[in-house]
Parts: C-alpha cells; structure tokens; sequence
C-alpha cells in the first residue's frame, strides 16, 4: 500500500519524504502539541510526523 501511494504521487508530481514515526506519542512535544493546539492524539502525531518532514526537506536544501 505505501508503495503505491508512493509511486502515486511521483506520477502526480509531489516531493515524496519517508518519516520515521518512531517516537513521536511518547513524547513531551506530542503532549505539548495536544494541549496547544487542541489536537486528539492521532492528530497530533500526524503534525509531529508532518514537521519532521518539513525539517528534513529543509535539511537537504
């Protein structure tokens, strides 16, 4: 299944990164993230993976 999305949206012309989720429920900025923003726990994991992309696409500019 990740392979095809993958290979989806190459053809559909978007920057793929590949994130390691590890670590980002246990974590002090997951709980942070939480009560800041007002996420449920899916969500804020989702934002903390979506952020470590973010930085590794800034990384490799």
């Amino acid at each position: 299944m990740l392979t095809h999305g993958v290979i989806k949206a190459l053809r559909l012309g978007f920057n793929v990164v590949l994130v390691n989720p590890k670590g980002t429920t246990n974590s002090e900025d997951h709980d942070r993230v939480m009560r800041e923003k007002g996420f449920d726990r899916h969500t804020a994991s989702a934002y903390l993976i979506a952020l470590k992309g973010l930085v590794m696409l800034n990384d490799i500019k």
